[in-house]
């Protein structure tokens, strides 16, 4: 999910990539191997990124209490992201 070789447009979208990340370790951790996988090829390098990434986390029903803060701050993260992202004329 994360690489190196990745090149984000602002700071909030790698940040995002990161909690997503985190978010998919602690599904995993909490047995929820389905919705980890759900993450797996998102690559938050732009706004139709995380818009696509938002779209995954709302159709999650995240339960166990770790995933569910971690969720919480992917979904705080993509907004983020989104906001910080530079405007396109």
């Amino acid at each position: 999910m994360f690489s190196d070789l990745t090149v984000y447009s602002t700071p909030k979208f790698q940040h995002a990539q990161m909690v997503l990340a985190l978010l998919q370790l602690a599904l995993k951790k909490a047995g929820m191997m389905d919705e980890a996988r759900r993450l797996d090829g998102l690559d938050i390098t732009n706004s139709d990124m995380a818009k696509g990434a938002i779209l995954v986390l709302r159709a999650m029903n995240v339960q166990a209490t770790g995933a569910r803060q971690a969720h919480s701050m992917a979904m705080t993260a993509m907004h983020d992201a989104i906001g910080s992202a530079p405007a396109h004329n």
